[in-house]
């Protein structure tokens, strides 16, 4: 098998979980969402009522226009008694001093209406018609399709006629007295009684109001009511009022106290109105549908980016090829892919979703093959653009899905129903393809619109909870996408703009039309993207990008011949490297490079150098070491040598920088570049100094040029590149498969076949070699290594395969000596076997003598020493280092002087003799003489008298070290300054009063703020551009949706009508001339101008025509409520239910039944259905029949039922008109023509004899009855989550009972009566008592579903359009496919409803507001029942008659002439669905400071801030607080900025102050679960990611306003801000907030805290528990040991002379592993002390211990402190006079030196605060006290924590790690900033595994192994247990050597065959003169030698062997 294939399926198992979840959770995230909101559908909320107050009608000082011209109320006829009606009227709102008017008649009052409104204004319109001639004249030229046909119009004809007829006005009333018409009416009631009685009860009572709209309107804008003001009505153009239900009260209560003598007392409460959370399926599925394709997305992402990132850089250093890796990658992430599309094909078209269920399983298969090929193609191309960023690729895949997938998904499903991402009008055609093909993803989106525009148009459109899961009967198949199936395509379909320019004109109705283009094209373009576009794209780029471990091939390499060349012929030659003049750049951070002051810097501007200049040889077959410091160029050579980075033409680049500065370069002859380019004076000499660099030559391999990136590309596989990062190790493989596969990997990148059983013997003997054989190490994972042993495996997976060059960076960094020991006897085993080179880079001096054969010095880039042998070039410095030993910490700087001076006066070298260092117990002294034989002996034998003289312990003189010889080459200024000349005092002298708490709270703000705002970009900004840009983008879409469904304004609607009319009247008055269409309309046919139900019928037009001129007075705006209504078809829009059933009767549910069949006798007229008998009621009152029981309690049977007459037609009747309508636009086609049609043989040949239809009746129960208010109250939650189950609400037909949810009552407001009081009993022929009566209702009627009102739906079903075509005849140029398009209607009734409604709108259904509502019509109702139940009563038995009793109300407006020169613009209220877009604004905007305070605290996490506060007196509970009270600070200034945009592009979010209250709740919750998931991922990117993912989650839930308590329960618990969204659905429907989901949403982050706080402190709890739980459980009891450890601890009350005694300390791993055993330490005051160990032996575990971050198991650590003696243990402010220097510097990154140390200042607030200026000073850091913590180099970095940590003034200060990493020079600077810090009072304490530094810094030290104390002592003491006393090096022959040795007591001899020298070890009791002299007995004192004092690094090898070798025996024994 191929090895990446391998590879690739080993990876698989270590991502299981990740292909695991790609194969299921797209597939079921459509049933887990339908699951949820099915399950919590039952949950959502019980449905409540709440008192309201109907408010009293508005007093005189509220009413518009009130003057002395105002009447309140008129009424007719003049009677006493409807007077008194009126009064009282008054009296029961509270009005006085209201002017009233009577009337004689009704018919008077009409008239004064009429003369006032419409005849003074007719005159003046028809006689001056300018204005309307020309209006007509522009529609007559759009008629006739000429605009420039000649036309004139006079209406000034006989218009008194249409006055007369109309309005019932004279000639005398169009120029009226207006004196006699001053009278302004608000209301006006005609009491209508007729005179026939039923015992004593007129037979018909009618009360009409008549208002004036244009006061009424104007009072409710400038005084809206109490009810209309909170309960959403439009500020602008009202369309309801609280009124109509005073009004409605007051009438029944007057009319009812009238005819009876009941007392109703009523009383109002509003039902909630459900949150609307249901949605179609067609909707619901597309939407779940993108999400899971989202999902898949970016999984798929997520899986291609585990094996690109690190993955990726280790295959290529393993020589892998980019299309190789391609491939594999690929193919890996499209098996799981492709396998979880057929999954879901499977599965969703098994189970039957939409659109699955409704095409052929082979049309969905063919869309989820392009879907898992896109998708892979798409996540490896972002994985490829991405790189490194494993973080960022998952972003981008995220973001990608939002906005390209699920935000037009949502648009498309919410605004579209059923129509196509193609509609012109939004976006032009081109734009669409243009953004398919630029954003791939986006081609998904197309591949739904493909789907679901194929459906049948048959297709039920149905609520989601009545989800049919089966296939539907009609299907549509793949040839759809290919063909014009069923001309789907070639269709012209309606545009959802029909004013847009895009698109043809339908001469038929004037609509904006087009062509769907066929769907085949968008599965071909994304099949081109998936298999051709994005693979190349993703190939180009990986392969000429430079990324980690790859440097880039030039753009067009695959047209280069050497390319393939390279590719086919694979030939490296001798491991030898030859590179000349080699120079590397690199970019830098801008803002970094702007503050710099060097004039290097300034001269590169944001190029750092690298290297320059470098050359370097080195022979096959060789070790060579690279030295330099940190960033000097060690590394960047190693990976210019591995081929990863490019080289630099320094003298192209000089040259082009010297001209954006506008520089003239100098002619330099010198071609010393180091020494000019680092003395240069300013930009101008620094770039003069790199042009003199020559051109780099580089070749490796003898065949392959590394100039050329093609040869640096194919010579990786011969190249082992261990970076000093392990980046070349998988951390998720075990040790064998590291090396097994690396065997692989780079054996087939070689060419080469390896065979399994070879490739696993291959491997085991390479892991044997490093030591790594046992098997359990082999099975663990790297991840599970120890630092050594990662070490040695990095180290397997370069070696292994057989490269020709190894290159090792820092192979031994951060390990203990026997690791490092154990690393260099891997790597000269492997140089024995294998003829291989090496290049090492090191700090470590130690380890170059050991193995390297030459050596290469290094410094800022440029190379000094190159290709020396390191032995010779020690001997060729001609300098000898002295070394003095003392016990005593006594040496000083003076003492070195007084020494420099005698051994230069002595032995004559004066000015030769320096001092090199001084440390308390050693001097240094470097002697710049070349010095004979005799000399070296005289030297030494003063040396002996000097050490005998000053009382040193020992002396050691040596040829110069390689430290010596580094530092020299470098000239590093020496600085000798010791700890003895440092005794000031860094603090403050006078005590300063400090509040420690306000300082320390002041200090965490000033973080938060500098670390926000200095040297970066600030965070707040960028998110509030997030905000910004969401907003705007939420603000494009309400833009579409607006332009879509025409919300904006009305104006669009009535010019969209205007030519519809206009073209319909003027083919109505059957003429062609526009003086006839003038005469048509002054004439006005009756049979055109009348108005009817039908909008649509020929006469209607004509009418609303003249509407809209203004020459006619619009139809009244009439609503009718109680028994007679006027349209019966009202009447099963409703029902209302009565509770309290014990005083109702009960009463057989009854369905509705059939009445009357077409042959019953019912007339017809003006469309209203007249009955003229009445049916058998006791058929249908089985038990109850008024007439007979009349002692039966209850109303209920007193309710008159309704009646329902349908009209029923057949289809051929309807294709019959439809036809005809065809006819008539043909004729107006040809007529424009100018030529013939015949339209009657056109409507002949339409068949109508075929059309048939008839009236059925229907009797429906409208009441129902209920036990009490709950159960009423649940059919109506039923009703609202289309979950009803009772049928008999619905109507029956002559074919089957409809379903519910189908037609008619969709969503049927119940409007529920409760007789809180019922005593009415009949007194003397009258019913008598009083009734309190709750009403409880929805507020407001806004519909009947509650959505808002809706424009009415015509369906047209043309099989064939016809158009007639000038000179060409008719032409079948639009096809149709049988499918419904919306035309635009007239507003209806308000009140009215149909079933056949698509578009929501947000205006009314009348223009002005309007009085009453089908839900006040049960009072009257119930007020009709009560007079007819007295009428029962007082009637004889089986007397029917009492049923023609009826009483009604009706609310009608006056007349009006309507105003052509104004269009009623509004700003209207907005309907659901643009609400659900806005809220995603306010929630997406609320959720962003999840992501900020996730990224803020998550970075302050990962920086192992906490850490570092801890170190300085600030508990984790202060610190999260304060970042709390910061966030939530920095999150005000977001959400003022986000309302500033929303006031902007979406006021009305911020017009209401409760969305405003819940923004700002909502923002502060999400900031706590942000800091809540910081705390738990640990991870700034991780956390910012779960919070989009969350973000997403809630805006999907959001959208689909998804209202369930429950659900918001159990998701609150988890993310409180989702409460909050929650409260936004309710507060922007209107709805009432739930307090109790807000105050637990409140509680719930307020929990949150808490769990933060305790996981912030959670080591210290763990402890506690931990503790507790050990005494309860063993009582006292040893457990593990640790109970008796702390009996045997004594109590101890003072530390003598010691600052620090360590008492019996145990320590144990949550694992149970001890980590220390008993430690006893006694650390004396003013030391340095020392804690040595291996790896792993509890050093860094007992320091943390006393630092307070650990708690030990057991023990005590006493201190001796200004305030006694204290435990450290117990003691709770342990940073106090405890203070660590970590291993890992600790800074923010962005912050200045400066501002690290003023903010440790004021955090530990000390009375006598460190002088900062001093401290500074001290550790050298004045120079760089501006400069961003990021930008300086390790070791100032380094300085930065001392200075920290001094900022404590601590009595111990501890150093983890101090120099680890750092080049010498700097290691040497640190040692000499932490001698500074040393005092008399202060103790230092260190861990190290740089025994160097252990000689040159500590006092005593401790050896530890295994959590024990091996050894304690000084180092003299230690030193002196040695038994090795010298270390002699000798280049000398073998019998040489051993004859000198023979002399000499020595330990052993040694050959190391890399460096070609002897070693003897020579035993203590041998002083160096002896040693000297025997060597110039042999004559060798003039030749190669070199001798070493034994070193500390002896010693502790020493100890830990025999420490191991003890362990073993007792193991044994």
């Amino acid at each position: 098998m191929n090895p990446l294939l391998s590879y690739y399926m080993y990876q698989a198992k270590s991502q299981w979980l990740t292909i695991l979840l790609l194969l299921v959770v797209p597939v079921v995230i459509p049933f887990v969402i339908y699951a949820i909101m099915i399950s919590f559908m039952n949950t959502i909320d019980d449905v409540k009522v709440k008192p309201f107050e109907a408010p009293l009608l508005p007093s005189l000082d509220r009413v518009a226009y009130a003057d002395k011209n105002l009447v309140y109320f008129s009424y007719s006829p003049d009677k006493p008694e409807f007077k008194a009606f009126v009064e009282n009227i008054f009296a029961l709102n509270g009005i006085k001093n209201a002017r009233t008017r009577a009337f004689a008649s009704p018919e008077e009052a009409e008239h004064y209406f009429n003369v006032k409104n419409v005849g003074r204004l007719a005159k003046e319109r028809y006689e001056n018609s300018s204005f309307y001639s020309s209006i007509i004249c522009e529609d007559y030229r759009a008629y006739v399709g000429d605009k420039h046909a000649e036309c004139s119009v006079d209406l000034s004809g006989d218009y008194k006629d249409i006055m007369r007829r109309y309005y019932n006005l004279s000639e005398d009333d169009l120029t009226p007295n207006m004196s006699l018409y001053e009278d302004n009416v608000l209301f006006h009631i005609n009491f209508f009684e007729s005179a026939e009685l039923i015992q004593g009860v007129p037979k018909n009572i009618t009360y009409e109001i008549v208002y004036n709209t244009t006061i009424l309107d104007k009072t409710i804008v400038d005084y809206p009511d109490s009810l209309s003001k909170q309960f959403g009505n439009n500020p602008v153009q009202p369309f309801w009022t609280g009124y109509s239900y005073t009004l409605q009260e007051n009438l029944n209560k007057l009319v009812l106290k009238k005819h009876t003598n009941i007392d109703l007392q009523t009383s109002n409460k509003r039902v909630d109105k459900l949150i609307n959370s249901f949605i179609s399926a067609e909707m619901f599925f597309e939407i779940t549908i993108a999400f899971s394709w989202s999902v898949l997305f970016i999984l798929a992402t997520l899986l291609s980016i585990n094996n690109k990132g690190k993955n990726q850089v280790i295959i290529r250093r393993l020589g892998v090829k980019e299309l190789n890796f391609y491939l594999a990658n690929y193919t890996f992430t499209l098996i799981p892919t492709l396998l979880s599309c057929l999954l879901m094909q499977i599965v969703w078209y098994s189970t039957a979703l939409l659109p699955f269920s409704a095409i052929t399983f082979g049309f969905g298969m063919l869309v989820h093959v392009v879907v898992a090929f896109l998708v892979t193609a798409c996540s490896i191309f972002i994985s490829c653009l991405m790189g490194q960023s494993h973080s960022g690729a998952i972003v981008v895949s995220c973001l990608l899905s939002y906005f390209l997938l699920m935000l037009p998904s949502m648009f498309h499903a919410g605004m579209f129903q059923g129509s196509t991402l193609w509609d012109p009008t939004l976006v032009p055609q081109w734009g669409t393809w243009f953004s398919m093909t630029l954003l791939p993803p986006f081609s998904l989106m197309g591949l739904i619109d493909s789907m679901t525009s194929s459906l049948d148009p048959l297709t039920r459109s149905v609520v989601l909870t009545q989800y049919d899961w089966k296939i539907q009967e009609k299907v549509t198949p793949i040839k759809y996408l290919f063909t014009d199936y069923k001309k789907y395509h070639s269709t012209t379909r309606f545009c959802m703009n029909s004013n847009s320019k895009h698109g043809e004109i339908s001469p038929i109705y004037n609509r904006c039309i087009y062509h769907q283009p066929l769907y085949g094209n968008v599965v071909l373009l994304a099949s081109l993207q998936a298999l051709v576009l994005l693979p190349l794209l993703s190939l180009w780029y990986s392969y000429t990008v430079s990324e980690k471990g790859f440097r880039g091939l030039p753009s067009f390499f695959v047209f280069t011949r050497r390319f393939w060349k390279k590719r086919s012929a694979l030939t490296p030659g001798k491991p030898v490297i030859a590179v000349k003049n080699l120079s590397v750049g690199f970019k830098t951070k801008g803002k970094a490079c702007k503050k710099n002051t060097d004039v290097r810097a300034r001269a590169l501007g944001k190029k750092k150098l690298a290297l320059a200049q470098l050359d370097y040889f080195q022979e096959a077959g060789t070790i060579s070491a690279l030295v330099a410091e940190s960033s000097s160029g060690k590394s960047t050579t190693m990976s210019y040598l591995a081929g990863e980075v490019n080289q630099l033409d320094l003298k192209k680049f000089a040259a082009k920088r010297a001209r954006r500065l506008g520089l003239k370069l100098e002619d330099l002859d010198s071609q010393n570049v180091y020494d000019r380019y680092f003395e240069a004076q300013d930009e101008r000499q620094a770039l003069s100094a790199l042009r003199l660099v020559d051109d780099t030559t580089a070749t490796i391999l003898e065949n392959y040029d590394l100039t050329d990136p093609i040869d640096a590309y194919f010579v990786k596989p011969f190249v082992g590149h261990l970076p000093q990062d392990f980046s070349n190790v998988w951390m998720n493989m075990s040790c064998f498969h590291n090396v097994y596969f690396s065997l692989l990997l780079r054996t087939s990148s070689q060419r080469r076949s390896v065979s399994k059983k070879e490739a696993v013997q291959q491997t085991k003997d390479t892991l044997r070699m490093m030591e790594l054989d046992d098997p359990d190490v082999q099975k663990r994972t790297a991840a599970r290594l120890s630092g050594g042993m990662l070490r040695r495996l990095a180290l397997c997976n370069v070696v292994v395969g057989e490269p020709k060059i190894l290159l090792l960076d820092e192979i031994s960094a951060g390990v203990d000596p026997v690791v490092k020991r154990k690393i260099w006897k891997c790597v000269q085993d492997l140089k024995n076997r294998v003829d291989v080179s090496v290049i090492l880079s090191t700090h470590d001096t130690s380890e170059i003598a050991e193995m390297a054969q030459r050596i290469t010095i290094m410094d800022k880039g440029f190379t000094l020493v190159r290709n020396q042998s390191p032995f010779d070039l020690r001997q060729n410095f001609h300098t000898y280092s002295v070394k003095f030993y003392n016990e005593a910490p006594t040496c000083s700087n003076q003492l070195a002087e007084d020494i420099v001076q005698e051994i230069g006066r002595e032995m004559g070298f004066e000015g030769s003799v320096m001092i090199d260092s001084v440390s308390p117990h050693g001097i240094q002294i470097l002697v710049q003489q070349q010095l004979s034989g005799p000399q070296v002996l005289k030297l030494s034998q003063f040396l002996s008298q000097l050490t005998t003289q000053h009382k040193f312990q020992d002396y050691i003189l040596q040829k110069a070290k390689l430290d010596d010889v580094y530092i020299d080459t470098i000239k590093y200024k020496r600085i000798t300054t010791s700890i003895t000349d440092q005794q000031q005092d860094l603090q403050q002298t006078i005590p300063i009063k400090q509040n420690q708490l306000m300082n320390r709270i002041a200090a965490l703000f000033q973080k938060s703020i500098l670390s926000e705002f200095k040297h970066r970009f600030p965070h707040i900004i960028m998110f509030s551009l997030v905000c910004v840009l969401i907003s705007l983008i939420i603000h494009y879409f309400v833009l579409l949706m607006k332009l879509v469904i025409d919300i904006s304004t009305k104006a669009n609607i009535i010019q969209n009508r205007q030519k519809d009319n206009a073209f319909g009247c003027f083919g109505g008055c059957s003429t062609s001339s526009p003086q006839g269409i003038a005469q048509c309309i002054i004439n006005r046919p009756e049979k055109l101008f009348t108005f009817n139900d039908n909008y649509y019928s020929q006469n209607n037009r004509c009418g609303w025509y003249m509407h809209y001129l203004g020459l006619d007075s619009t139809q009244h705006s009439y609503i009718a409520m109680g028994d007679y209504r006027y349209n019966n078809r009202q009447a099963h829009n409703y029902h209302f239910s009565i509770n309290e059933h014990e005083i109702a009767t009960k009463q057989k549910s009854m369905q509705s039944q059939l009445l009357f069949d077409k042959n019953n006798i019912v007339t017809q007229s003006n469309s209203s259905i007249h009955f003229q008998v009445y049916p058998q009621f006791k058929k249908y009152f089985s038990n109850f029949d008024p007439s007979v029981n009349k002692t039966e309690g209850g109303v209920l049977p007193y309710i008159l039922p309704k009646f329902f007459a349908e009209y029923t037609t057949s289809n051929v009747c309807e294709e019959y008109w439809i036809c005809r309508q065809t006819c008539y636009n043909l004729q107006y086609q040809a007529e424009a023509c100018y030529d013939q049609f015949d339209m009657n043989k056109c409507i002949i040949s339409c068949k109508y004899d075929s059309c048939n239809s008839g009236w059925n009746i229907f009797m429906r129960n409208s009441t129902r009855t209920f036990k009490n208010d709950q159960e009423a109250l649940n059919v109506y939650k039923q009703t609202m989550t289309g979950k009803l189950e009772y049928r008999n609400e619905s109507y029956w037909n002559s074919n089957n009972l409809i379903k519910f949810g189908e037609d008619f009552g969709l969503l049927q407001n119940i409007v529920n009566f409760k007789f809180n009081k019922y005593e009415a009993n009949l007194q003397k022929g009258k019913l008598s008592g009083t009734i309190q009566l709750e009403l409880q209702h929805p507020v407001p009627n806004r519909g009947l579903t509650g959505d808002g009102y809706m424009l009415n739906k015509q369906c047209a079903k043309f099989l064939d359009y016809p158009e007639f075509v000038c000179d060409e005849g008719i032409k079948n140029k639009y096809y149709s496919d049988s499918e419904c398009y919306v035309l635009p209607s007239m507003p209806r009734p308000h009140g009215q409803s149909w079933s056949d409604t698509v578009f929501l709108q947000s205006l009314p259904d009348r223009d002005h507001v309007t009085l009453f509502d089908i839900q006040n019509e049960p009072l009257t109702a119930l007020t009709s029942a009560f007079i007819r139940k007295q009428i029962f009563q007082n009637s004889p038995v089986n007397d029917q008659k009492p049923w023609q009793f009826a009483y009604s109300l009706v609310a009608r407006t006056m007349s009006f002439m309507g105003n052509p020169n104004m269009v009623q613009s509004t700003q209207a209220s907005e309907n659901d669905m643009i609400m659900s877009f806005m809220i995603m604004q306010i929630v997406a905007a609320g959720m962003i400071p999840m992501m900020y305070s996730g990224l803020k605290l998550g970075g302050e996490i990962e920086s192992n801030i906490l850490r570092l506060l801890q170190f300085h007196f600030t508990s984790p509970t202060s610190w999260i607080i304060n970042s709390l009270v910061y966030y939530i600070i920095i999150t005000a200034i977001i959400i003022i900025i986000n309302l500033l945009g929303e006031w902007i592009f979406l006021p009305e979010l911020v017009s209401n102050p409760t969305n405003i209250i819940l923004y700002i709740v909502e923002s502060v919750e999400s900031i706590i679960t942000g800091m809540l998931l910081a705390v738990l991922t640990q991870k700034a990117r991780t956390a910012v990611i779960y919070s989009f993912f969350i973000i997403l989650f809630v805006m999907l839930f959001s959208f689909m306003s998804f209202g369930s308590t429950t659900f918001t329960y159990l998701l609150g618990l988890f993310l409180p801000a989702y409460t909050m969204s929650y409260e936004f659905l309710m507060a922007t429907q209107h709805l009432l907030l739930n307090i109790p989901i807000f105050v637990y949403g409140v509680s719930i982050s307020v929990l949150q805290i808490v769990i933060i706080v305790v996981m912030v402190n959670w080591d210290a709890v763990k402890m506690i528990v931990s503790k507790k739980l050990c005494k309860s459980k063993h009582q006292g009891s040893v457990v593990n040991g640790v109970e008796q450890y702390e009996a045997e601890t004594p109590d101890v009350e003072n530390t003598g002379s010691s600052m620090l005694v360590v008492q019996n300390v145990h320590h144990i791993y949550d694992t149970g592993t001890y980590a220390l055993k008993g430690i006893n330490l006694d650390i004396p005051k003013g030391q340095i002390f020392g804690l040595l160990g291996s790896n792993g032996s509890g050093k860094s575990t007992l320091m943390h211990c006393m630092a307070g971050i650990y708690k030990p198991t057991g023990g005590k650590a006493l201190m001796d402190t200004p305030d006694g003696v204290i435990d450290l243990f117990k003691f709770q402010q342990v940073s106090k006079y405890f203070s660590i220097v970590p291993q890992h510097d600790i800074y923010w990154p962005n912050l200045s030196v400066i501002d690290h140390l003023q903010l440790m200042q004021k955090l530990n607030s000390l009375q006598r605060p460190v002088r900062l200026d001093l401290l500074m000073s001290a550790l050298q850091l004045d120079e760089v006290k501006d400069q961003p913590a990021d930008s300086l180099s390790g070791g100032v970095k380094r300085r930065l924590s001392i200075a920290m940590a001094m900022t404590t003034a601590p009595q111990v200060l501890a150093f983890d790690e101090p120099s680890c990493g750092l080049g010498v020079t700097t290691k040497r600077f640190v040692h000499q900033a932490i001698l500074r810090v040393l005092n008399n009072e202060t103790t230092l304490m260190l861990t190290t595994h740089d025994m160097e530094e252990v000689e040159a810094l500590v006092d005593q030290c401790c050896i530890m192994n295994l959590g024990k104390v091996l050894k304690v002592g000084s180092v003299g003491q230690l030193r002196q247990a040695c038994e090795v006393q010298f270390e002699l090096t000798l280049r000398e022959s073998e019998d040489t050597v051993r004859k000198v040795a023979a002399e000499m007591k020595t330990k052993s001899v040694r050959r190391n065959e890399m460096c070609d020298v002897w070693i003897v070890e020579v035993l203590r009791g041998t002083s160096q003169q002896q040693v000297l002299e025997t060597l110039d007995k042999h004559s060798l004192l003039d030749s190669s030698w070199s001798m070493e004092a034994v070193r500390m690094e002896h010693v502790f090898m020493e100890l830990v062997e025999q420490h191991v070798q003890n362990m073993e025996s007792e193991k044994l024994e």
